[in-house]
């Protein structure tokens, strides 16, 4: 198997050789163009296979081990984006379960203070009733000592 560096010093090579041949197909031939159109063609097919989009649709093993690397750090990526998300949903459901918590608590509270208010209400309820009689019994006592000074 070649990495891409050999595979480069290679085609530098065969780019050199080709590029002084050329030159000599030139000097040599008056029909010099023919021969430079048809060593540009062969030079075009040797560049056509040893680039890594083939008009095949066929992709050589250095490319698929790149594409396959890249993919690889595509879906670490996401993992760890899909990480962090999963973290911070945790969070949230944590801080959510505290809040649901704490109104629960407010809403016992709440619960006991009205028990408390109702509790107050009936006091002040009896409370006024005690006023009441002892506003009664006072006015009877009045009315009475008014009825006894009466009678002296």
């Amino acid at each position: 198997m070649l990495k891409s560096n050999d595979r480069s010093i290679n085609f530098n090579k065969r780019s050199k050789k080709h590029s002084s041949n050329v030159l000599e197909e030139l000097d040599n031939t008056e029909t010099g163009v023919r021969n430079i159109s048809k060593e540009t063609a062969s030079f075009k097919q040797l560049n056509i296979s040893d680039s890594s989009n083939n008009n095949d649709g066929v992709v050589n093993h250095d490319d698929q081990l790149f594409l396959k690397e890249e993919n690889n750090q595509e879906l670490k990526m996401i993992l760890e984006e899909k990480e962090k998300i999963e973290k911070q949903i945790e969070r949230e459901s944590e801080v959510r379960d505290k809040l649901l918590c704490r109104i629960h608590d407010k809403n016992v509270l709440m619960c006991d203070l009205k028990k408390k208010l109702i509790m107050i209400d009936e006091l002040k309820f009896e409370m006024q009733k005690v006023y009441y009689k002892i506003n009664c019994n006072i006015s009877e006592a009045l009315a009475m000592e008014k009825n006894t000074n009466k009678l002296y």
